[in-house]
């Protein structure tokens, strides 16, 4: 079996400079980086990871937080196990997803999920491990977030560019900051358009597709507004539903709009209009910051927004009413 003094000597290195590529590649020139990962190649060497982590009393496994009452088969936790799962691997980390909040094995750190506002403080005062959440905060703490008011602001200004000024909004019922945050974005838009907000043009719901029908219908019948937006992908394939039980054309009688672009939004006959989180791309800059903490505890706290995505497809028209 190949050691790292073998590597070195094929490589015409120092096993310093092996040690190096194999602990901290980024210090290593790339030439020199190439000669020893070729080295390592031509003579099948791996390096023992375990036995690296138990010189530094580490573990290299990485807690995922995910509350027990959000399910892991959901498309969006789906694509956020996938890229934090991809960074991690890169660096030869292990994962375990939690699913409370009891940490009773070790770990090296842990990246959570899906905190409501009431628990962000007793989580942090809890926890003993490096970690980055994943949502905006108030805290002192590492986080990474879509711009999910940002989001609605940009979904919200596009629908009243097509001349809609009486617009639905059915929120999502949780105590959970983005929908909130979604929910401001729809009435920045409306203030920056000149449009005064108005409650009744608001409905609050599970997020289920029967909610969305429910609160859909229940708009479309007294409100009559000219569009919708849906705080999330799956209310708004009831509100296609709805519009279908009361015989009105999507876009034509009623525009509608969500926002998530991970699944839902290929389900319907008429394209969904909606704002595409790139939760493959969060997941993995979730990972990549647990990584620099874990390397570097003394780095300034982060608080990292991306950028949603709009997606205009058909279900969003122009407003061909006299008056909404």
């Amino acid at each position: 079996m190949a050691t790292m003094k073998d590597v070195a000597q094929l490589a015409g290195v120092s096993l310093i400079t092996v040690s190096r590529v194999i602990n901290s590649p980024d210090i290593v020139s790339e030439a020199t980086r190439l000669k020893v990962e070729q080295a390592m190649e031509a003579l099948d060497f791996m390096p023992n990871f375990a036995a690296k982590a138990l010189a530094q009393n580490n573990t290299r496994t990485i807690y995922l937080y995910i509350p027990g009452n959000i399910g892991i088969s959901d498309p969006f936790n789906m694509h956020l196990i996938a890229g934090v799962a991809e960074e991690l691997s890169n660096a030869n980390y292990l994962f375990l997803v939690k699913r409370d909040l009891e940490f009773n094995h070790r770990c090296d750190g842990a990246i959570v999920m899906g905190l409501d506002l009431s628990e962000e403080n007793a989580f942090t005062a809890k926890i003993k491990v490096p970690f980055v959440l994943f949502g905006k905060n108030d805290l002192d703490i590492d986080c990474v977030d879509v711009d999910n008011e940002l989001g609605a602001v940009m979904m919200a200004d596009k629908i009243i560019a097509n001349g809609h000024k009486k617009i639905g909004f059915i929120m999502r019922d949780t105590s959970q900051r983005y929908a909130h945050e979604r929910l401001e974005g729809y009435k920045k838009a409306l203030e920056k358009n000149n449009i005064p907000f108005d409650e009744k043009l608001v409905r609050y719901a599970e997020n289920s597709e029967q909610e969305g029908y429910t609160n859909a219908y229940d708009l479309m019948t007294r409100e009559k507004p000219t569009a919708i937006f849906c705080c999330v992908d799956l209310l708004a394939i009831g509100a296609f539903r709805a519009a279908e039980k009361l015989k009105l054309k999507i876009p034509r009688d009623i525009s509608i709009a969500g926002f998530d672009g991970l699944i839902f939004d290929l389900i319907p006959k008429v394209p969904l209009t909606t704002v595409r989180q790139p939760v493959y791309e969060t997941g993995r800059a979730l990972a990549a910051r647990l990584l620099e903490r874990l390397k570097n505890p003394e780095l300034p706290y982060e608080k990292k927004y991306l950028e949603p995505e709009m997606k205009w497809r058909e279900s969003v028209g122009p407003n061909r009413h006299q008056t909404g």
